[in-house]
């Protein structure tokens, strides 16, 4: 069976870190539901949903309040928040067990290494296809080396050993070693990203990543407060969790 060339490989990276990213946000988002102590069960975490909206409600209504806006809409403007970051953390609270996403992620982290593999191999080969064929002969003809860990004889530009499976590339070794371990729990920078919008991911060193939450955020509440809400939940998800 031949390889897929490198688009499609690329393609299903891409597809693969969406998949990922969503896992890890559903995780982040129950645990941080979860620090409010009512328990781990879906009824439990969407009470603590609803707190987290009646913090988004009591905010607009203090806002409203102080700039003198009629109560009426401050009440409107806050209800709509209040029912939308219910609605949005209800989303990732519904769904498969706790363990059941856990072993998705990890999978999906698993399938996402092995397909940047492919990929880089891919391109490699692409890469010599496209050269002359006085270097294609010279590379074929070059002499194997041995894998440093089982021996075997593999070609001097493999990423993996067909034999033992390792890794030879000391990027992909890191890669995958960053890949076995669970997914680190942040409170704080939740906590963080819950005052200002992208602060959590700028104090992890996600700086460029905080200053998009921040953007999008801002541009969110100025357009409409549905999105500017739900990207507000977003990112404390992703800071509670998130450190890829």
């Amino acid at each position: 069976m031949s390889r897929p060339d490198s688009a499609a490989l690329r393609g299903d990276v891409r597809r693969l870190n969406t998949r990922l990213y969503l896992l890890t946000v559903r995780q982040g988002a129950r645990r941080f539901l979860d620090l409010f102590r009512f328990g781990d069960g879906a009824a439990e975490r969407l009470a603590a949903a609803a707190v987290v909206g009646a913090v988004f409600f009591l905010v607009i209504i203090g806002v409203s309040m102080a700039t003198g806006a009629p109560i009426g809409y401050g009440l409107g403007i806050g209800g709509a928040a209040l029912l939308v970051a219910w609605g949005t953390s209800a989303v990732f609270v519904f769904g498969p067990a706790d363990n059941v996403i856990a072993a998705r992620a990890d999978q999906t982290r698993a399938t996402l290494l092995d397909t940047r593999l492919e990929l880089r191999e891919a391109i490699a080969e692409e890469e010599e296809a496209a050269e002359d064929e006085e270097d294609r002969r010279r590379r074929r003809a070059a002499k194997p080396v041995p894998c440093d860990y089982c021996g075997s004889p593999v070609s001097r530009w493999a990423l993996k050993c067909r034999r033992c499976g390792e890794y030879l590339d000391a990027g992909l070794r890191d890669e995958r070693e960053r890949a076995g371990r669970r997914q680190s729990f942040y409170p704080g920078a939740a906590f963080l990203s819950w005052l200002f919008p992208g602060l959590g991911q700028m104090v992890k060193g996600q700086v460029g990543r905080g200053l998009v939450f921040l953007v999008a955020e801002v541009i969110g509440l100025f357009f409409c407060l549905v999105p500017g809400v739900v990207i507000h939940l977003i990112n404390i998800f992703d800071a509670a969790v998130y450190n890829e």
